[in-house]
This record gives C-alpha cells, sequence and structure tokens, in this order.
C-alpha cells in the first residue's frame, strides 16, 4: 500500500523527472495498476501480461529493456512485435509507434472492440483514440489519457489516475 501512496505522489507531481524512454516504460506498469480493466483483459490463464508493438522505434526498445526484469501484476511482460492490427488479438496493450500510420481509425475501433489498452508515444495520438499517449513536458515526460476510448472499450480509470494525466475529454 505504502508503493501506491508514492507512485500516485510520483503522478501528481505533473512533470517527472529525467523524461526518457525508460520513465515512460516504468510508466506503464503504473497506469495498468490505477485502471480497472474489462473482461476479460487481464483474464488470461498464461500469467504473462502482453504488450504488442505495431513495428519498433525507441520505445520499443525501452519497453523490452525495461520488462525484462520487472513484472506487471506479478505477471510476466511479453513484448510481441506485429505487422498488422489483425495481429493484436490476445494481448492486454497494444503500443502505436511513430511510424504507425495514425490516418487509420479502424485500427482503434477495433482495439476498442477487444479491451486492450491502447499506447502511443507521439503528438496528436490521444486526439485519434489512443487511450494513453506519453507526452514530452517541461523537463519530464506526462501522459494525456483519452478517457472516451477508455470509457468505450469498457476501463474505470481512478481518480488519481485522472488527476496525473492531462484527460483529452
Amino acid at each position: 500500500m505504502k508503493w501506491l501512496l508514492l507512485l500516485t505522489g510520483l503522478f501528481c507531481q505533473g512533470a517527472y523527472p529525467g523524461g526518457d524512454y525508460w520513465t515512460r516504460a516504468s510508466f506503464v506498469e503504473k497506469i495498468v495498476l490505477l485502471t480497472e480493466w474489462p473482461q476479460p483483459g487481464l483474464g488470461n490463464a498464461s500469467k504473462e501480461f502482453v504488450i504488442k508493438i505495431l513495428g519498433k522505434d525507441e520505445f520499443t526498445r525501452s519497453l523490452e529493456k525495461y520488462y525484462s526484469n520487472h513484472k506487471i501484476l506479478n505477471r510476466t511482460v511479453v513484448i510481441l512485435p506485429i505487422r498488422s492490427i489483425d495481429e493484436a488479438g490476445n494481448c492486454q496493450a497494444l503500443y502505436f509507434p511513430k511510424a504507425w500510420d495514425n490516418s487509420s481509425r479502424e485500427a482503434m475501433i477495433q482495439t476498442v472492440r477487444k479491451g486492450i489498452l491502447t499506447l502511443g508515444n507521439t503528438p496528436g495520438f490521444g486526439l485519434k483514440g489512443v487511450m494513453i499517449n506519453f507526452i514530452d513536458k517541461g523537463n519530464g515526460v506526462g501522459f494525456e489519457i483519452n478517457r472516451k476510448s477508455m470509457q468505450n472499450a469498457g476501463f474505470k480509470i481512478s481518480s488519481q489516475l485522472l488527476r496525473a494525466g492531462k484527460t483529452l475529454n
């Protein structure tokens, strides 16, 4: 319980020191802990937390490195690259890198139907439907929350998470 209060305190500061990809990778776990997941979102029996990635970028490498030594909800984190949105099934989170063709709203609609948490790291992605979009904030890192996309997918967002991020809608 003490560590959850500490994490909440870090979120409430607004900007985060060390605004790098490593920090962003660590935020994924904190966001998961402060979000109530729809069923069957976390219901897989494999004891893995799967993050699928459409392509690769700097953040992808940080996710792989960070989660080689960290777990989410006591689950081993598996990072899997995919080539198309059609391969996005059977995961808890889907990351859209900068190189993703963000003109395709159909990709967002498909993930919402599956109860998959979507993550981005590019200005404007939050407004295009990505649920959690990491942003540079002063001398650190922040994130945008697309509340409508999260609610449409069945996620319930804690008040701590809403206070920590920038809510878009």
